[in-house]
């Protein structure tokens, strides 16, 4: 008997693409057990006949080794991410069938992606409009299928999801049916829609993850109000069980939100009256703990001879990634997500406007003012002025996005800083001004975190400009300098023959300009001009 096929639908057929003959099963047994990827397949390591495969396929190009495919017979095409591999097979009827295939505790078997298309634009990573797929298409189809394997584990794998999708859809069709619908999972999907009409940019990220561990869980489609505290566990339990306990944890938070948003739908007219209708009184959620191993906080900035050789390494670099990692280190390391989006309109007199969205949802963005201190100007003018966004690589048109400047960041360091991040320079610099005495609430304001409170919320509307530029010509003294700065605490007093060598003061390096304009920075009031800095060439 053929070995089993599931197709794209979730069907199980036997014959055509497992082999329905001995001769055929013969021909596949000529291409190796594909086995790798963490935790989804064993790695029995590359054959000699899969390597002939390949080094054919690179020599006559894939698209013409598949037109010349014999019928019955498995070619290897590409290795797939985390794991398996994308495979074809031509019918006698002429087509050539791509599959994804691999093996899960010693079981083979493969997954239909799609028939292959000669005349399907090879750049589309989609299928064409006649359902088939080109060569990039299926590379991208059974790297899907791969990541849901690989996600799937703790339920069997592949196999068993389709079939748990399966009962999932005949159940959800038997709630419509009926006229119910007010289940876990519609609740959790207003949920998310709530969010995104909000603004929220964590909406397309919630909807991901409760898409994957909650809405592929039959226990989604139990009504709303009937699932208890054991159900939110059992829900949980395989998202810790396969490693992942910090997306346990995450997921375990935004059901809880969840629920109280329902909860609180009876008497809160800005929510939505949808979640009226799923009569939600108490929130399961609650009886369950967080994993307290797992939340712990990811203490572990940069010290300051790591962000002083950080600066060494990205001083340097030419071009928008050059200008772009050089301000954000410059501006204070304000949050990645908030640099990136900066606009040209957002640009005033000595400073840039971000605007802070962390925060509860629906509450408004925060407008943070940032002083642009020495080389920051310089860096800022050598931007390209085309466009509307400040950090763009197509004219402005849209801006870069956050993992693209964390990796520009990634590729400069390489292995000169063990287990560098970009998120470490926030904290780093942080660590940095404290040392220099720098107190916390003009970190704080600096960073635009830790400022909240009766006091910050609905009285006092200074925005400490003054403070955050010198908090940041600290910072850039103790970049740009010779010699590391001591801790404040750890300083001498100089000594009256210190030798003229010694780099000039900062502050002798300051002079006065036009002031920012009052009604967007600073108020009127402000005891003393707008310092820009001046550096020489020799300081870079």
């Amino acid at each position: 008997m053929g070995k089993r096929t599931i197709g794209q639908s979730g069907e199980v057929a036997v014959g055509k693409l497992a082999g329905k003959s001995a001769a055929s099963q013969a021909a596949a047994s000529e291409v190796d057990q594909v086995n790798w990827a963490a935790n989804a397949c064993s790695d029995a390591g590359a054959s000699t006949s899969r390597d002939r495969q390949s080094s054919k396929t690179k020599s006559l190009g894939i698209d013409r080794v598949l037109v010349e495919l014999p019928v019955g017979k498995d070619v290897w095409i590409h290795e797939v991410q985390p794991c398996g591999a994308l495979m074809a097979r031509r019918w006698k009827s002429g087509a050539v069938l791509f599959f994804w295939r691999a093996t899960h505790k010693g079981e083979l078997f493969r997954i239909e992606v799609g028939l292959y298309s000669e005349t399907a634009n090879k750049s589309w990573k989609v299928p064409s409009e006649d359902g088939r797929f080109s060569l990039s298409a299926a590379r991208a189809r059974a790297s899907e299928i791969a990541v849901q394997h690989v996600n799937a584990l703790p339920i069997g794998g592949y196999r068993n999801w389709i079939e748990e999708s399966q009962r999932a859809a005949q159940t959800t069709a038997a709630v419509e049916d009926s006229g119910g619908g007010r289940t876990l999972a519609a609740m959790v999907e207003l949920y998310w829609e709530q969010l995104g009409k909000l603004g929220l940019k964590s909406a397309r990220e919630t909807e991901k993850a409760l898409r994957l561990h909650v809405l592929s869980n039959s226990l989604s489609l139990q009504a709303a109000n009937q699932v208890s505290d054991e159900d939110i566990v059992s829900i949980l339990r395989p998202i810790y069980s396969s490693k992942k306990g910090r997306q346990a944890n995450k997921i375990r938070s935004y059901l809880g939100a969840a629920y109280t948003m329902a909860i609180k739908a009876r008497l809160d007219a800005n929510l939505p009256a949808e979640l009226k209708a799923f009569e939600v009184r108490t929130n399961p959620v609650t009886a369950t703990p967080a994993n307290a191993q797992y939340n712990r906080a990811d203490k572990n900035p940069l010290n300051t001879a790591e962000i002083r050789r950080y600066w060494r390494l990205i001083e340097k670099l030419d071009g928008l990634r050059g200008h772009a990692l050089r301000l954000h280190l410059l501006c204070g390391s304000p949050r990645i997500e908030q640099l990136v989006e900066a606009r040209r309109a957002d640009l005033i007199e000595g400073a840039l406007v971000l605007w802070d969205g962390k925060g509860r949802p629906g509450s408004e963005k925060r407008r943070h003012v940032l002083p642009l201190v020495g080389l920051a100007l310089r860096e800022l003018d050598a931007l390209e002025k085309a466009g509307d966004f400040l950090f763009s690589s197509d004219g402005g048109k849209t801006h870069l996005a956050n993992t693209t400047l964390s990796g520009w960041a990634q590729e400069a360091v390489g292995d000169s800083i063990p287990g560098f991040q970009l998120k470490r320079v926030r904290s780093g610099v942080e660590t940095l001004l404290s040392s220099q005495s720098v107190s916390p609430q003009d970190r704080g304001r600096l960073q635009s975190h830790g400022i909240g409170g009766v006091q910050q919320i609905h009285y006092d509307a200074y925005d400490g400009f003054w403070e955050k530029f010198d908090a940041l010509v600290v910072l850039h003294d103790a970049l740009t300098s010779e010699t590391a700065p001591e801790p404040r605490r750890a300083r001498k007093a100089p000594s009256a023959a210190a030798p003229s060598s010694v780099r000039q003061p900062l502050a002798e390096r300051e002079f006065p300009c036009e002031p920012p304009r009052t009604d967007q920075t600073a108020p009127t009031a402000v005891p003393r001009p707008f310092l820009r800095l001046v550096v020489s060439n020799g300081d870079r």
